[in-house]
């Protein structure tokens, strides 16, 4: 018996369609058709669902049996992602949502109000990253699902999902997805499955024409990796990431450029005998997977059965008991401790240290402040700050903050600059939470104001270092 999972994989100038079956021996991806993308379908958001309504056949399925899960896999050019930036704003539901959507909009995506909102999990003041799903593909493939009677069970966007699929099987911590327009390079802390770093770059700049995939080649690739190590230096140093080739039209790149590696050496071992080398790979990992992405798009579950009910429910009973058991075994110890200790309290008289004066409680403020101006390293702070040669931002003035954080192991440094852009404000932001020694930043405030030319929005960041 072979199970079996349809795949519609939605490419910047290709649709195709296909299935992954899985057996005793393993799975492999069977494409079943393609057809071409019209210059309609790719030039706005309006004719997209009508136009891949025709181009598909009436039942491409037509051997999947009733209740064959069905998957959607989009190309990068589909869907709005970025990092946004860390601010008090994401501490709400709401907020956050809103805070994405105008993130991604400063990056210049047209968002639509019934876009579906995905924002990544990751720790107190780190940026996350955004993803807007277009509410007229979502329409689209559920309305498809219902008339080939397959369920729809999930949606994936494109380099995000290479990295979902890599990080449920590996530890690899820097992952590098070429798409049919994009190189796509992400990196998180080693065994994490939280991005902490995404940078994509248009292969050949914008403009890209359709006779230029044919020549997709090695050399094309190393230029756009050049480009994002110009505007993000710290990837300079990193060597052995492995790559991922997405790209819809199959096209091998050969021998791999820069400072990429061949998949194998970070994929998994036990993966049905699957390369990594193609977008198919790719497929058959998602198809397999138990635990989806918090960025992927999928379907609610519906509610439990009856049984799983009842289970939980004995469970908690369970539960319950062992809770009171463990309760009253506490009280008897702390009954027992509270004796032990008033008769140590009686046999040992008890020695108290002089209190501090008014005067010394006042200067202790100010000596822990003048010992944190000292170990203050300037020096690597500062050449931390220096902005990258494509942002126009000036840092106006670099403040060391009084509180202590509860570890003692960090500090935190107020940065007040300036720029003509909201956009680079943006960009900054997250490029001094991923430079040494910071190990995060988030945007405190921000304002235009007025200068000798033009406007310009004068915001204040608070970055977090390790002692």
């Amino acid at each position: 018996m072979h199970e079996r999972t349809c795949w519609v994989v939605l490419g910047s100038r290709e649709i195709h369609w296909g299935e992954v079956v899985r057996g005793e021996v393993g799975a492999h991806w069977m494409a079943m058709g393609s057809v071409p993308l019209s210059d309609e379908a790719r030039g706005s958001r309006s004719g997209l669902a009508s136009t891949l309504t025709a181009l598909l056949p009436a039942l491409p399925f037509s051997s999947a049996e009733a209740g064959t899960p069905l998957h959607l896999w989009l190309d990068d050019v589909w869907v709005p992602m970025g990092m946004v930036p860390w601010s008090d704003a994401l501490l709400d539901d709401r907020s956050a949502s809103a805070s994405a959507r105008s993130a991604l909009m400063e990056l210049g995506y047209d968002l639509h109000s019934g876009d579906s909102l995905r924002l990544d999990y990751m720790p107190w003041g780190q940026p996350r990253l955004a993803i807007a799903y277009p509410t007229e593909v979502l329409a689209w493939i559920e309305d498809r699902s219902t008339a080939w009677n397959v369920p729809l069970a999930g949606v994936h966007a494109g380099a995000v999902a290479g990295w979902s699929a890599l990080a449920e099987h590996s530890s690899a911590s820097a992952l590098a997805v070429l798409t049919d327009e994009h190189l796509v390079v992400m990196g998180a802390p080693s065994g994490a499955r939280r991005l902490a770093e995404f940078h994509p770059v248009a292969l050949g700049g914008l403009g890209r024409r359709e006779s230029d995939v044919e020549g997709l080649s090695a050399a094309e690739v190393e230029r756009a990796w050049r480009r994002l190590t110009v505007r993000h230096p710290q990837w300079e140093a990193v060597d052995g990431i492995a790559l991922l080739n997405c790209a819809t039209h199959g096209q091998s790149l050969g021998e791999l450029p820069g400072p990429f590696q061949a998949l194998e050496a970070a994929w998994p071992t036990d993966s049905d005998g699957v390369q990594g080398q193609s977008l198919g790979d790719l497929l058959v990992l998602l198809s397999t997977s138990m635990a989806p992405h918090a960025l992927s798009w999928s379907v609610k579950k519906r509610n439990p059965r009856p049984f799983l009910v009842l289970t939980a429910v004995a469970s908690c009973l369970g539960l319950a008991a062992m809770v009171v058991a463990m309760g009253q075994q506490l009280r008897a110890e702390a009954v027992l401790d509270e004796s032990i200790s008033g008769w140590v309290q009686r046999s040992a008289p008890t020695r108290r240290e002089p209190p501090l004066t008014k005067q010394e409680a006042a200067r202790v403020p100010a000596v822990n402040q003048a010992i944190r101006q000292l170990n203050l390293p300037v020096q690597g702070l500062l050449q931390a700050l220096e902005p990258p040669k494509d942002l126009m931002v000036a840092v106006l003035s670099v403040d060391s903050v009084g509180q202590v954080a509860a570890s003692g192991q960090s500090s935190s440094v107020r940065i007040v600059a300036q720029t003509p852009n909201s956009a680079d404000m943006t960009r900054y932001v997250a490029f001094v939470g991923g430079r040494r020694p910071f190990t995060g930043a988030y945007l405190r405030k921000h304002e235009w104001v007025d200068a000798s030319r033009q406007k310009q929005v004068r915001f204040t960041l608070e970055a977090t270092w390790n002692e």
